[in-house]
């Protein structure tokens, strides 16, 4: 991550997200000026999700691989899941670290960073048990309580 430094230390990334966020694609920009994204008392918060599963789409006529996340809340009340679909992946990379406690793999989301990249958009996402990072064009986030 460039900005976030500590697993729950989101600041930095807003501090210096006003110098790049007319750079990311529609879909990120918007992820990533909600209100709501690092409010750790707001429902739709991303802190704490967890990846429920994964959705992989190869379209072989427009060779556009499309991925799609869902998060289910970890505990607490039951917001609506998060889906975020992402378009034209051109990487997906997936560590899920060396020290696991056993039975999780990746683990709760502790924070996420969005930045603008050369192919659209690079989003990290930091677990507490590894990490996720995403290169697509565009990313589109909804909250949504159906199952895709």
């Amino acid at each position: 991550m460039k900005y976030i430094l500590f697993p729950c230390e989101y600041r930095p990334y807003e501090e210096h997200l006003p110098e790049f966020v007319d750079h990311l694609p529609e879909g990120a920009r918007l992820f990533a000026i909600d209100p709501d994204h690092y409010d750790f008392s707001a429902a739709r918060c991303v802190k704490d999700l967890i990846i429920d599963r994964i959705n992989y789409a190869d379209d072989s006529e427009t060779v556009d691989v499309e991925i799609c996340f869902r998060f289910e809340p970890r505990s607490g009340p039951y917001p609506p899941a998060l889906v975020i679909q992402y378009t034209d992946v051109r990487s997906l990379a997936i560590d899920v670290g060396e020290r696991q406690p056993a039975g999780v793999r990746l683990g709760a989301l502790a924070l996420d960073e969005i930045l603008p990249h050369e192919h659209g958009v690079s989003h990290e996402l930091a677990f507490h048990a590894g990490t996720v990072l995403v290169i697509a064009k565009d990313l589109r986030a909804t909250w949504d309580d159906s199952v895709f």
